[in-house]
C-alpha cells in the first residue's frame, strides 16, 4: 500500500492542466487547502505549546456544587400533657338521716318505781323483794291533822302512800284489787308487809 506523505506547510502544490485553465484553478485551490489542513493536523506537537492560543477553549473555573445533605427529620415531639387537673371523684352520697329520737312515754302517774329502796311513800310497778321500811313523817299538832295512809297490795301498782289520787288510780279499771285506808303509816306498813309474807302482793294488768 502506498503511504501518503503530506507536503510541508507553505509548500506550493502544482496545479495540473496549466495555469490558464479556470476550472482547474478552483479545484486545485480547494485541494490545496485541504492538504494544508491535513498536514497541520498530522504533525506532532506539544500539547499546549504548538496549539494556537486562539484554538484553546477556556471552560472557566470548575464550580463544585455541593450536594444537599439529607437532613434527618426531627423526631415528633410527644403530645403535650393536659394542663387541666383530673376530675375530682364524685362525693359519696350523704348518709341517711337518723330517725328522730322518740322520747319514752312517761307513766301517767309520777313517782312509780321498779326498784328499791323499798320504803313507804313510794309506789312500785313490781312486787317488792322485801318488807317496806317506814319513813320520817313531819310532826302534826293533833292526830286529825295527819294525812291518811293507803295500802295497795293488789292493783296496777302496789305500795303504801298518802296520795289519795295515786291510790285510786292504782285500782281503777281492774278487778280483784285490794286497797285499804289506815290512820297511820305504821298500820299501813303492817298490813302491806303481812300480805307480802303470804305472797299475796300482786300486780294486776
Amino acid at each position: 500500500m502506498t503511504s501518503f506523505n503530506p507536503p510541508a506547510p507553505g509548500t506550493e502544490l502544482p496545479v495540473p492542466g496549466g495555469a490558464n485553465t479556470s476550472s482547474n484553478d478552483a479545484t486545485a485551490a480547494a485541494l490545496h487547502t485541504m492538504l494544508s489542513a491535513m498536514a497541520i493536523l498530522t504533525q506532532p506537537h506539544p500539547p499546549d505549546a504548538a496549539v494556537p492560543v486562539a484554538s484553546r477553549v477556556s471552560l472557566g473555573p470548575t464550580v463544585v456544587v455541593p450536594t444537599a445533605a439529607t437532613v434527618p427529620a426531627a423526631p415528633a415531639s410527644p403530645p403535650a400533657a393536659s394542663a387541666s387537673p383530673p376530675p375530682a371523684p364524685a362525693s359519696p352520697p350523704p348518709a341517711p338521716a337518723a330517725p328522730p329520737a322518740v322520747a319514752a312515754p312517761a307513766h301517767p302517774l309520777p313517782g312509780l318505781r321498779t326498784s328499791g329502796p323499798w320504803i313507804a311513800g313510794s309506789m312500785f310497778l313490781v312486787v317488792p323483794t322485801q318488807h317496806l321500811q317506814a319513813i320520817v313523817e313531819p310532826t302534826y299538832a293533833t292526830p286529825e291533822e295527819a294525812p291518811r295512809w293507803y295500802s295497795i297490795t293488789k292493783g296496777k301498782y302496789v305500795g303504801v302512800t298518802t296520795n289519795n289520787a295515786l291510790a285510786v288510780a292504782a285500782v281503777s279499771g281492774v278487778s280483784g284489787f285490794n286497797m285499804k285506808k289506815h290512820r297511820t303509816q305504821l298500820l299501813a306498813l303492817a298490813e302491806f308487809n303481812l300480805m307480802h309474807d303470804y305472797h299475796m302482793v300482786t300486780i294486776l294488768v
